[in-house]
Order: structure tokens, then sequence, then C-alpha cells
């Protein structure tokens, strides 16, 4: 399933850490499934930015898409892609061409995985809350 799917670019590590997100889960599930929903609506556009500014070679624009996706991956569990992201934002900034071409190939891997699992983790969600609704 997709609790035990693991990432591509780092296979020790799960695509969601739900550890991290098992308080919201629990507490506001429909505020969980919102965020969801907005991330993976507005994440795709953000790596398809950053896979141009990869193929231009824009240092600058890489830094820029990578603080951006760090936070929001991190807020929902997507550690890997965050830490990724972390690591292309630093590399981008200090003008490390190489590591930066790396890093934005490997977080656009890595944001595949991340959206399949939390697309999967909305669905159950959308699912969850209509059988609580049709018993109340």
């Amino acid at each position: 399933g997709a609790l035990a799917k693991q990432t591509a670019t780092s296979p020790s590590e799960p695509v969601i850490d739900f550890a991290a997100i098992a308080g919201l889960k629990a507490a506001r599930p429909e505020l969980l499934a919102r965020l969801i929903k907005t991330y993976l609506e507005y994440a795709p556009k953000a790596i398809g930015e950053l896979t141009e500014a990869r193929d231009a070679g824009d240092l600058g624009r890489l830094a820029t898409l990578a603080h951006s996706l760090k936070s929001s991956s991190a807020n929902l569990g997507a550690m890997t892609l965050s830490q990724l992201c972390r690591q292309l934002e630093k590399a981008a900034a200090s003008g490390d061409r190489t590591s930066s071409l790396r890093l934005a190939s490997d977080a656009i891997a890595a944001y595949g995985d991340v959206e399949e699992v939390l697309s999967e983790e909305t669905a159950d969600a959308i699912v969850a809350e209509r059988a609580k609704r049709a018993t109340s």
C-alpha cells in the first residue's frame, strides 16, 4: 500500500512521514484533506517551473522554487522531498550548477511519488468523510 511505498531517490525513507501529520489527521481530517488538495493544485505547477528552470540552468529560479516547495512539502510529511528542496536551495544559492541540476532532477522524481501517495490519502479521507455523513 501507499504507507509502505518508499521513495525512488531514498529507498530507506517513506514517501510521506504519516507520523508528522497524524495529529492533524486525527483532530481535523477535513483540514488535512483541504491542505493536501491545495498542495496538489499548487505543486505540479511549481514542479513544472522547476523542470523549466533546471533545463534552462536558471539557478536563481531553482533556489526560489526549491524554497517554496521545501516548506509546503514538509507541512504534509513529504520529508524526503523537503530535504531535497533544502539541499537544492542551498546548492543553487551558492552557484553549484552540477549539484543543483542533479538535486532538481531528484526533487522532480520524488514529487511523483509524493503526488501518488497524497492523492491516495485524499481519496481515503473523502471516502471516510462520506461514510461518516451517511451514518449520522
